[in-house]
């Protein structure tokens, strides 16, 4: 009975290097499990969408203002269930191939965040972590990557993993 979800990894070149986007999650609400976690651009299935790509695509032109029709859909990656939100998400590749000029939505998105893709592929940005989940509630040695002081981790951290093995080889 988990809610089903899609997310974007939006891919676009900057300055001669390719980019990808993250989120800093903004959320009024206390019980928001996800609250200020930094995630990819993505969110609820809902009925009037045709697919979960769809779900990406149209979740993505909400939260940072990328018009779902500029985005060249590659393909998924590999879904994965989160437990404690009760999601099933399901990922996406999507490229641009242009600079986007973002525009956030306030509501969900509290930051932006652009990633080289050379940066994704250096070690030295994949640590090991003790995150606090709630007062009291630590997971110890999580796999994370860190980036201009935000770390990144669980589902996000999973999917870049996918990313990184994938473009390794080149």
């Amino acid at each position: 009975n988990a809610r089903l979800a899609g997310v974007m990894a939006l891919f676009y070149p900057r300055e001669k290097q390719w980019q990808m986007v993250l989120i800093e999650r903004q959320s009024f609400d206390a019980r928001d499990q996800h609250k200020g976690q930094i995630s990819f651009p993505g969110g609820k299935f809902d009925l009037k969408d045709a697919d979960l790509a769809v779900t990406a695509t149209r979740e993505t032109e909400e939260e940072i203002g990328v018009f779902s029709e500029h985005i060249k859909l590659l393909g998924p990656l590999t879904p994965l269930y989160i437990p404690i939100s009760n999601f099933h998400v399901f990922p996406f590749i999507g490229m641009l191939d242009f600079v986007p000029d973002f525009k956030p939505q306030m509501s969900e998105v509290k930051e932006i965040i652009e990633i080289p893709v050379l940066d994704l592929l250096n070690p030295k940005y994949r640590k090991w972590s003790d995150i606090e989940l709630h007062k009291n509630v630590v997971l110890n040695d999580v796999p994370c990557f860190y980036f201009r002081e935000k770390i990144i981790w669980g589902a996000t951290a999973m999917i870049i993993s996918e990313i990184v093995d994938l473009f390794s080889p080149y």
